[in-house]
């Protein structure tokens, strides 16, 4: 069922909706990789926040839930991606350029969503019933 622009299945272990998220950034990820000569430095980080940020992070907390094996091809297609932009052959190892772009790599981008969501449940932000 794809409920929000979230695929749910019935044993929630989020497989289609990644690999639904994985498709759309493959085709983004080709876009990249094409325009990548003829766009500034700038233009490209834009269109890495607008294509890829966006849709690996939104409704993150649900599915980033899954085994580990299930979340490695987002994590490969993020870092390919920024390979891309910094101009890297894929042999690079990416943690510099997550660096350097101020980029948050995938693991450190959920433990960010799940510390804001602690933090606005500790605070009173959430409403009550998703707090109970």
């Amino acid at each position: 069922t794809k409920y929000l622009g979230t695929f749910i299945d019935n044993k929630l272990n989020w497989k289609i909706h990644i690999e639904y998220i994985k498709t759309k950034l493959a085709r983004t990820i080709g876009i990249l990789y094409k325009i990548r000569y003829f766009m500034t430095q700038n233009v490209l980080l834009n269109l890495y926040y607008s294509f890829i940020q966006s849709h690996t992070s939104y409704s993150i907390l649900n599915w980033s839930a899954t085994h580990e094996t299930n979340l490695n091809s987002i994590r490969l297609s993020i870092e390919k991606a920024i390979r891309i932009i910094s101009f890297k052959n894929k042999y690079e190892h990416t943690t510099p350029l997550f660096k350097h772009h101020q980029i948050l790599p995938l693991d450190q981008l959920i433990k960010h969503k799940q510390a804001i969501f602690v933090w606005k449940l500790k605070n009173g932000y959430i409403s009550k019933p998703t707090s109970d």
